[in-house]
């Protein structure tokens, strides 16, 4: 699987686009659309847009890219109300319609997605993992945890969430919503919320 990642918007969100051959994944396209169709080629087939949770800064592109693609959209069913609320997501533009909530894992074309929720810096926060990497969002940052103070954040959540990435045995790579890339045991080993 090939990802080119962007980051976008007024708070540095990355946006990753997942290729398999011709086949491609948008996860949490947060802001300035032409800069992410700009990466899209004439030749891919875009089979949908997975968000990881609801806040503004990663679902800010996905009315452009739907509109301009039709492709379905997939997000936590926990993540609803925040979505559709934009006093919990902050969002001002135009309310997202159509979105497939889900609350399992499934299968886009070439891509097999298993979906962990990963509760605590949003009530349905989720992390989904494709092959070898996982698409933390504001969960697991490298070296650092997603906020807790926002509207549906939870402390007690978060840390049931890191409890939970400690169960992995496999060094999966991090692709989280904000920051650098790094790895799994990389955040074991220095990540101060997993001490």
């Amino acid at each position: 699987m090939e990802i080119n990642k962007l980051t976008v918007g007024p708070v540095a969100t990355n946006v990753y686009i997942a290729r398999k051959d011709n086949e491609v994944i948008i996860v949490d396209p947060g802001a300035e659309f032409a800069r992410i169709d700009a990466l899209i080629k004439p030749s891919d087939h875009i089979l949908g847009i997975l968000l990881t949770h609801g806040h503004f800064d990663h679902i800010g592109a996905v009315n452009e890219l739907v509109n301009k693609y039709d492709i379905p959209i997939f997000a936590p069913e926990k993540e609803e109300r925040l979505i559709v609320n934009p006093k919990l997501s902050f969002y001002d533009g135009i309310p997202i319609a159509n979105i497939n909530y889900i609350n399992d894992g499934f299968t886009l074309g070439n891509f097999n997605i298993k979906m962990y929720e990963t509760p605590g810096h949003t009530f349905g926060s989720v992390t989904y993992e494709i092959d070898d990497v996982l698409f933390t969002g504001d969960t697991l940052l490298n070296l650092n945890v997603g906020r807790q103070d926002l509207p549906t954040g939870s402390e007690e959540d978060m840390k049931k969430s890191i409890e939970f990435f400690k169960t992995f045995t496999t060094d999966y790579k991090i692709r989280a919503g904000h920051g650098n890339d790094s790895t799994l045991f990389y955040q074991f080993e220095r990540n101060p919320y997993f001490k």
